[in-house]
């Protein structure tokens, strides 16, 4: 009986890590068109919640988007932040 390579942590991380560039730029494709809740967005993309709410704070900070209005989301029905994408930087 052979025994199964264990893959290191790093590797794990590593072979993660490839997918966040893309699912960051379909985020910020997604909040071009319209704003959106990270729900819709959620919805919109297929992307997790978590990760999508990780790239909203990314892309915050790189000043490439912004909370446009804080009304009920479309779909939960629930107060939530609408977020857009700056046109005008690019």
């Amino acid at each position: 009986m052979q025994k199964k390579e264990k893959r290191t942590t790093t590797a794990r991380h590593y072979d993660k890590d490839k997918k966040y560039p893309i699912q960051k730029n379909r985020v910020y494709e997604a909040l071009c068109e319209y704003p959106q809740t990270s729900l819709m967005l959620e919805q919109y993309t297929g992307i997790f919640r978590a990760n999508i709410n990780r790239h909203i704070a990314e892309l915050e900070r790189e000043n490439k988007i912004m909370a446009v209005d804080k009304r009920l989301c479309k779909i939960s029905k629930h107060r939530a932040k609408y977020y857009s994408a700056i046109r005008e930087l690019f």
